[in-house]
């Protein structure tokens, strides 16, 4: 079985080659531009977080959800694309 943090690493990389695969940037939405600082940016908003709150695995998904979120779905401007 895989460590967690090399699961929660490939799940980061699968988020991005959907983002800049279906969320390509038009005239309306020329602001969905995904490269590769969006993956540092989620692993590092893990690898910054309070270590007495990263004991529980479960709390380190939760913040891969949070961070994955804030990076590429903040973006997003309607439902549909959400």
């Amino acid at each position: 079985m895989k460590k967690l943090e090399n699961r929660l690493v490939q799940a980061t990389q699968d988020t991005y080659k959907v983002a800049i695969e279906f969320m390509r940037p038009t005239p309306t939405k020329s602001h969905y531009l995904f490269n590769l600082r969006d993956i540092s940016k989620v692993i590092m908003g893990i690898c910054l977080a309070d270590k007495d709150l990263t004991q529980k695995q479960e709390n380190i998904v939760r913040l891969w959800v949070h961070e994955t979120l804030r990076v590429f779905s903040d973006r997003l401007v309607d439902e549909p694309d959400r």
